[in-house]
């Protein structure tokens, strides 16, 4: 408003006063009246454009730029915006529990592992336990130790075995295509899987219920590896029902839907039966955070994942191994030249390096040896250290009580003397572990929501060993604490017409000024009192009024003038 006043102020004057320009020369009365209308406002402008044409070149600039003044006001509305924003607070900080030292200290509290796997959806919310003032932060990447997760379909490894049995009271009618009319099928699942390192591990599921005793559907074990004792391997098989040729579920006796195409067809839940591989292992995990209106949110850039540990060569069989492992994104040129002195190789695009830690006798237990690279690789969060014994065991104490064993049948159609004589047995209830059970959902369990599993259980380890770190090396993250505000954002390219408008009333300004000296006219503007004093009946030799417009206002105060009515 104020800007678009100034304007517009500065083009009526200039008008004004090029009218005594204009009157120089012999005019109509009548173009006082347009001058006059044309420096009130762009509609009056507008007709001095049309009657002056190019007559009277400045006066017709001067109309054109008022008219273009018009749009002015929604334009320069447009020039800021407002806007959600943050502020930084540079006095506020936020943390977030991380540690580069998981040891055998607090392993003791993990009294009740189902508590910790429990539930099977990971919320970082209900884990760790952040600090942000304001309920708005930001955390730029960090590192801690924790775990990770790989699973691998091993549904092709699984040998299939049928063996048809009569029934002990009366004949059921044939239910599967390799078994004689009244014979029930008892097929057997086995899955040899052996690592190079160990005895081939036999895991067998028999879906034949013999006596009271419901069928095993699904069974799980645990794998050890010597040479990566850290590492957690659970084998998880789903065995073949008489339901899986029958394309039947064998919780619901509902026939099985969407399993028409050859992708889906290849799928567990389709097929009746799978078996996989999946391992849980101590790695090291970088993140990135924000916390928005109190929820936290991480995101994991880079992880370990199954890169090999180093591990501690300990001067006395009394001091248990320690595994390590360094960032190599972290170090610097002169820590680069000590590990190739010790014989590291760092080519490569690798950014995670095995790294074995000297550990003396005379150290104390969940220390490193002062004034070593360790040590100070571990001060400036370059290296990640988990102790042997949390390495070994931590993941099996999770898994034992709730995922490993096996899920089970029940169901009064199930074992003689049989209650129907329908062609599917009745499965009305599963027993096992819960987590198992769980991952079982009735025989739908598919090979991704294996992995969905594993991966929530490295994500809850994970939560447990950054809350649960040595205390000595485990500096929470620190990150940026922000307060939301009302921003105001320039809109520069809306300055254009206002800038151009500005520079064209300048230019205008200084031509007017230019002109009325060139003319020796007087500066009058659209003061009516000219027309008085110095018109063709002008007061001014009657009166000796001086020409300037300060005299002429100074002299009307003393005249007096009255409007005649029904003038003759």
């Amino acid at each position: 408003m104020v800007f678009k006043a100034s304007v517009t102020f500065v083009l009526a004057s200039c008008i004004g006063q090029l009218q005594w320009t204009w009157f120089l020369s012999e005019r109509p009365l009548y173009d006082v009246v347009r001058y006059t209308n044309a420096a009130n406002g762009p509609w009056g402008s507008m007709q001095l454009l049309w009657t002056q044409n190019i007559h009277n070149p400045l006066a017709t600039l001067g109309a054109f730029i008022l008219v273009a003044t018009v749009p002015l006001d929604p334009i320069m509305q447009q020039l800021l915006t407002q806007y959600d924003c943050s502020v930084l607070l540079n006095n506020e900080n936020a943390t977030l529990p991380r540690t580069n030292m998981a040891n055998n200290q607090n392993l003791a509290k993990l009294n009740h592992p189902p508590s910790l796997l429990n539930p099977t959806v990971y919320d970082p919310n209900d884990k760790i336990f952040w600090s942000c003032s304001t309920g708005n932060c930001t955390f730029s990447e960090f590192g801690t130790v924790g775990y990770c997760s790989s699973c691998e379909d091993l549904s092709t490894s699984i040998l299939f075995n049928t063996t048809c049995v009569p029934p002990q009271d009366r004949a059921m009618p044939g239910i599967h295509k390799d078994c004689p009319q009244g014979n029930w099928p008892n097929i057997m699942s086995s899955l040899n899987y052996s690592l190079e390192s160990s005895q081939p591990l036999w895991l067998n599921i028999s879906s034949f219920p013999l006596g009271p005793e419901a069928p095993d559907v699904c069974t799980t074990a645990i794998d050890f590896d010597w040479r990566h004792p850290y590492l957690t391997r659970a084998i998880v098989l789903v065995g073949k029902t008489s339901n899986s040729d029958l394309n039947y579920f064998l919780g619901l006796n509902d026939p099985l839907m969407n399993c028409e195409t050859a992708a889906s067809a290849e799928t567990w839940r389709c097929r009746g039966y799978g078996a996989a591989i999946c391992a849980l292992q101590p790695c090291v995990r970088t993140y990135n955070a924000t916390i928005k209106a109190g929820y936290l949110e991480e995101r994991v850039i880079s992880q370990s994942s199954s890169t090999v540990w180093g591990r501690s060569n300990s001067s006395t069989s009394s001091i248990r191994s320690r595994w390590g492992m360094v960032d190599k994104y972290c170090i610097s040129s002169n820590d680069s030249e000590r590990l190739k002195y010790e014989g590291y190789k760092l080519g490569g695009s690798f950014r995670w390096l095995a790294y074995n830690v000297s550990q003396s006798p005379f150290t104390p237990p969940g220390q490193i040896e002062p004034d070593s690279l360790a040590s100070s690789l571990l001060q400036r969060k370059c290296l990640y250290l988990m102790d042997e014994m949390i390495s070994d065991s931590f993941a099996i104490r999770a898994l034992w009580q709730d995922f490993v064993g096996t899920v089970q049948g029940s169901g009064s159609g199930l074992y003689p003397p049989y209650s129907t004589l329908s062609s599917k047995p009745e499965v009305t209830y599963f027993t096992g572990p819960p987590l198992l059970n769980l991952l079982y959902n009735k025989s739908g369990i598919e090979f991704e929501q294996v992995q969905r599993m594993f991966m929530n259980f490295s994500d809850i380890l994970t939560a447990w060993v950054r809350t649960h770190g040595n205390e000595t090396n485990s500096e929470p993250a620190l990150g940026e604490a922000w307060h939301h505000a009302t921003c105001v954002q320039a809109n520069w390219a809306w300055m254009a017409f206002p800038g151009a408008t500005s520079l064209f009333t300048l230019l205008f300004f200084i031509l007017v000024v230019i002109n009325a000296e060139k003319q020796h006219t007087p500066v009058w503007k659209l003061s009516p009192l000219a027309w008085i004093f110095q018109g063709p009946t002008g007061l001014t030799k009657l009166n000796g009024t001086k020409t300037s417009v300060n005299n002429m206002e100074s002299k009307s105060k003393d005249i007096v003038i009255s409007l005649l009515k029904n003038p003759s």
